[in-house]
Parts: structure tokens; sequence; C-alpha cells
């Protein structure tokens, strides 16, 4: 039996781990020659141990996955030498133990192509982490045309529906044989014998991994372990059955990259999958997490670049911007009018209203459409980086942030620019969406508060105290806003049902459901303190200078 392994690897530090070279090293008595493909730079050193076990070593440029790697590497053989190609990637470790038995075990089974698991979302496919094809599926012009209209996408989920999923239905429909080592029937017995639930919708290799290694398959799926869905500790004495170095899997220990940005106190994953609901376009899935101190509470973008994402344009408001609305607050009307600059406007608006009241006015834009908008109304722009901002543009002697400390990945250096740009004695006013909001409770990743990607840092009303005072304001006052509980709510329905609320259909939502979810939140409010969609801040900077 002639096989051919191809193995697609993507390393965010441009390192071949050494469960990788395992896997390869495990694999090599099965298989005849093996691909390795990257979509990570290789170093010498890595290229070196590779040689040991692959025969052709590609680079790719980061695009298209595993599924354009693995047809890089198809393409790099002559598939008519071959009796079977098998496909793997780096999101598993193991084999932990001799694949020959499970290779035996499968040629035993009347199928054309087999995997590890099946997965019943979307459609019912084979997981592509480990899959098997025999000599009459590599050697049809059915599945040559398939991998021949593989596109480098750089979108994730594009990539499992169109070839994750795709490629099961294609092979299927094409009289082609599927077969799986643990099938969903199994996986359902011994969940059932041990009392544990499984869902036919259930990512079975990540959420059941402890389950699949009681029945005795081979892989463990990274997932798992990186985000905490298996107990390492039933973890251990298989590995120590099978003999499979545990310093291989040493993710679970990586605590240290979920740091948090505003204190650097240790975190963990709060809500994952996040959509960006205001480009519908973008399908990828944005996860945040939570600080676990005490003393600050702040959510945040994990796996932030710090890059700003592409601008889009939010839907119009039911909220009036005016200086009697929620969003402006009360306590700029008593002030003198004198100096201010607006960060994170929304069209000028509030800017216009407020020069007719005599003040003075600047609005901050970092974009050449914003900057384009102020000037057109005749408002004065700072173009720079509020972090970088220094005294030399301009003292201020009130300073308007709408919406703007959550869409900046350095909350401190944001702030502490605002303090530079003050006068002695200048106020700082804030809105920001509010970290430990009832709605947010209930809708979860739906609540209109993330504004994924764009939110960055979410703060709570402990977090927000602290990164004043430690910017050098004082005299700081917060409260929490119900006021906007109903376009917070309406605007998460819409996005819980993946759909804008027609003018007809949605009136009932949009008036009715939102106003009780408010009333519930006013009850709420009532005993649990700072639970409303927004927190107000106000604070002043104070009279020693930094």
């Amino acid at each position: 039996m002639k096989r051919l392994l191809c193995y697609a690897h993507f390393d965010a530090n441009g390192e071949v781990r050494p469960f990788v070279l395992h896997a390869l090293q495990a694999m090599s008595g099965l298989c005849a020659d093996a691909v390795f493909i990257s979509n990570s730079p290789i170093t010498t050193g890595d290229r070196k141990n590779l040689s040991s076990f692959c025969s052709k070593i590609l680079v790719n440029n980061n695009t298209g996955y595993d599924f354009y790697m693995w047809k890089m590497g198809m393409e790099a053989a002559n598939l008519s030498e071959y009796d079977e190609v098998i496909l793997m990637n780096s999101s598993v470790y193991g084999p932990l133990f001799d694949m020959e038995e499970v290779f035996s075990r499968m040629n035993r089974l009347d199928c054309d192509f087999w995997g590890i698991t099946e997965c019943f979302q979307m459609q019912p496919h084979i997981q592509s982490y480990f899959l098997v094809f025999r000599k009459n599926v590599i050697s049809s012009p059915v599945f040559l045309n398939f991998w021949g209209g593989i596109l480098p996408y750089l979108n994730k989920l594009q990539v499992i529906q169109s070839y994750e999923v795709g490629l099961t239905q294609w092979l299927v429909e094409s009289g082609f044989k599927a077969g799986v080592l643990c099938p969903l029937e199994q996986l359902g017995r011994h969940c059932r014998e041990t009392g544990k639930r499984l869902r036919k919708k259930d990512n079975s290799s990540v959420k059941h991994a402890s389950e699949l290694l009681h029945i005795g398959i081979p892989l463990l799926k990274r997932d798992a372990v990186r985000n905490r869905k298996v107990d390492m500790e039933a973890v251990t004495p298989f590995l120590q059955r099978y003999g499979y170095p545990e310093h291989l899997i040493n993710e679970h220990s990586q605590q240290k990259t979920l740091k948090c940005p505003l204190c650097s106190s240790p975190g963990k994953l709060a809500y994952k999958g996040v959509r960006d609901f205001l480009n519908l376009h973008d399908n990828e899935r944005y996860d945040y997490c939570r600080c676990s101190s005490s003393a600050c509470g702040v959510l945040w973008r994990n796996g932030d670049n710090g890059i700003a994402p592409p601008v889009v344009v939010a839907p119009a408001s039911n909220v009036q911007h005016d200086l009697d609305s929620a969003i402006l607050p009360a306590a700029l009307k008593k002030l003198p009018p004198g100096a201010i600059l607006e960060i994170g406007g929304d069209r000028g608006e509030r800017l216009l209203k407020l020069r007719e009241l005599g003040w003075d006015v600047t609005g901050h834009a970092e974009d050449a459409a914003t900057a384009t908008l102020l000037n057109n109304l005749n408002i004065r722009v700072m173009p720079q980086s509020v972090s970088d901002a220094s005294a030399e543009f301009g003292l201020f002697d009130c300073i308007l942030v709408t919406h703007g400390l959550e869409q900046t990945v350095n909350p401190l250096a944001f702030l502490a620019g605002c303090h530079r740009m003050l006068n002695q004695g200048g106020k700082l006013f804030l809105r920001t969406p509010n970290a430990n909001s009832l709605l947010l409770r209930i809708f979860k990743t739906y609540w209109f508060g993330f504004n994924a990607p764009r939110n960055r840092v979410i703060h709570s009303n402990k977090s927000l105290k602290m990164a004043l005072v430690t910017t050098g304001f004082d005299e700081v006052k917060l409260s929490s806003s119900t006021l906007i509980a109903s376009e917070y709510a309406h605007r998460s329905i819409e996005i819980l049902f993946n759909k804008w609320t027609s003018p007809a259909a949605g009136q009932a939502v949009k008036k009715f459901l939102p106003l009780a979810l408010m009333v519930v939140e006013l009850l709420g409010r009532l005993l649990t303190r700072m639970c409303g969609e927004e927190y107000a801040v106000s604070a002043t900077k104070n009279e020693k200078a930094r």
C-alpha cells in the first residue's frame, strides 16, 4: 500500500512545534511520501528537522487555509503513483498511538474515503482534520475537479462551508461511499452511559474530546485544549497509557495569552463567536475575554493586533442626538462656553448645536471621510491620534468622548492624551458601553454594545474609575444609563434574528419587546447597581500637572 501524506501547517509564531514533528514521524511508517505545506515561514533549522520525514516542503503566502495548502501538496505530487492520499493538519495532537490498527480497522469497512469524526453542523460531513481517500477516488475526475476549483479564501467560515462541508457532499453525490472511525451513534451510546449530553449539532471533536479518547480515537483537537473543553487531568492517563509525550500538549498552560490590556491580570474567554452586524460581508467571528480581577472586570477583544478595522457607517439610530438627549451630559449645559473637542462624534450635529450656544468647537478625525465631513461644516479638525496628541495643538476647556474610548486598543494612552489636551480644571465627559449591562447577560453574543470588531475594550465601572484616576483625573462621577435600553434591545433583537426588522412586521418587536426589556432592566437596576447599557462619566483635570 503506497500512501501520500499532505500535512497542512500554520503557526502564528512561525515555529514548527515538537508535536508536529512527532505527528510526521508517527505517520512516516505508513506513508511512502509526505509533503509538508505551511502558511508560516520555515526557518533553516525547522526545514532541516522536517526533511527527515518529508520529501517536499512548501511555503504558502498565508492564504487559503488548509484546503488550499492541500491542493498545493497534491499538485506537487503524482497522484497516480499512490493507492491512498492522507490529508492532515496541525489542528490536532497525535497520533496518540500506532495508526496501523486504525487503518486495518478502516480497511475492513466498505467505503471509498473516510475520516475520524463526523459533524452535522450546516450539512452532514466528515471533519477535515484527518481524511483518507482511496485509489478509486483520487483517480476520478470528480476528485480532481473539486481540487482544481479550490480558491485561496481568506475567510475561515467560507472555507468550511464551501470545502469542508462541500467535499463530503460532492463525493457522496457523485456515488462514493463515506466512512468514519467514530460514528455519531457510537459516541452517543458512550455519552448516554456516562451521563453526558450529546446534541446532533455539536462539534464533537472539540466539545466531546474526552469521550472520544475513551472510545479510542487517536487524535486530540488543539481547540479542545486551548479553549479548556477537555480536562487535562482526565487526558493525562491516556497519554501515559499510549506513551505520548505529555510535554507536547502544553497549550492548556498558556494563560498568558489572555492578558488584560488594562491591568495585565489574567482573563478568560467570556463571549465566543461575536459577529460584525454592520458589515454583512464580514463572516469572521470575534471572541471577547473578561478580566478575572475583581478590581477591573473589563471585556476586551481577543487577538487584537492593534490594526484598526475598516470604517463601516452605522445604521441610523433612533436616539435623538440633541442637547436634551441621553447622549450629552446635562452638566455640559451648565458650563460657560469655551473651547470644546468632540471625539467619536457622529456627523458633527452636536458640534453645530454647541457652536450655536457659543462654544469654540473642534472635531476629531482620524480618517479622511470624517475630516471632509467636518470641513464641509466649517468645523475645525484635529487629525492626529488622541493617544499621541500634545498640548501644542491647543488646550480645551472640555472634551466630549462619545463612543470613542471603547474603540482604542490602549485606553490608558487614550485618556492620557485627553488629559494633556485639557486646561487645568477642564472637564472630560464620555459615554461608553457597559461591560456589566443586564441586556448583555440576556443577549450575550448578540448584544448591540459589542459592535464587533470595532469595540476593542468594553469597560466596567471599576475599570473606568481605575483608568481615569491612573491618568490623572479626579472628581470622577459615573452613572449607568437605562434611557437608551429600548434602542439597545431593538438592535440586539435584530442581530439575534440575523435580519433588520421590516417596517411592518417589526413594529411589535420594535415597540413592545424592547419596552418590556427596558422595564426588566429598570427593575434589575433596583436590585443591582450599574447594569444599564452605557456609562456616563465626568471627570476633571486636577490642578497638579502631570
